[in-house]
């Protein structure tokens, strides 16, 4: 997969290439919001790589860079619980799957995985990670899915720049990755 961006118009837009079978799938729009799919046959005897990659080449040309997922904005979503996990297992399971499709459809980042953390205190959490373009467009983005899946109640949304967190959700709070 190729992933680019570029800044355009004030927006931030996105260009994605991958291989389904003997078929390339172009996804574009602006970071934040759904975009459209193209799809492109291969030509016979052509390698998928190949092909994305002039593809991507030719979006170079045209502004574009390589979206560089180590630069992106580590975005969480945190769940402080105690006790039994199998509740929290479930809600891990399903909140990565519902990020994963927000920051994917978006062209707005990657999701990373999850974390469990314990403070001295003995709280505990459960983060889901992201890695994103524009956190507050993620955080829209996936605060309508959370309350649409019944996974808002106790969400903590933060993300990090410069190695300083700043709480989303709830709003001014503080925040601190257990």
């Amino acid at each position: 997969m190729f992933r680019m961006i570029k800044e355009c118009n004030n927006e931030t837009v996105y260009w994605k290439v991958w291989q389904e079978n003997r078929r390339l799938r172009v996804y574009s729009g602006i970071v934040g919001e759904e975009g459209e799919t193209t799809e492109i046959k291969l030509p016979p005897f052509r390698k998928a790589n190949t092909v994305m990659g002039r593809l991507a080449e030719q979006r170079r040309e045209e502004g574009y860079s390589y979206l560089d997922t180590n630069a992106l904005y580590l975005f969480l979503i945190q769940y402080e619980y105690e006790g039994e996990t199998s509740d929290i297992e479930v809600k891990k399971k399903k909140v990565e799957s519902l990020l994963d499709n927000c920051l994917e459809r978006t062209g707005n980042g990657i999701c990373r995985g999850w974390e469990e953390g314990e403070n001295d205190d003995g709280r505990k959490s459960i983060s889901i990670i992201g890695g994103v373009v524009d956190p507050y467009r993620a955080s829209s983005t996936t605060i309508g899915e959370l309350k649409k899946q019944n996974l808002w109640e106790g969400a903590k949304i933060a993300y990090r720049k410069n190695g300083v967190f700043t709480c989303i959700h709830p709003e001014g709070e503080e925040f601190t990755w257990i």
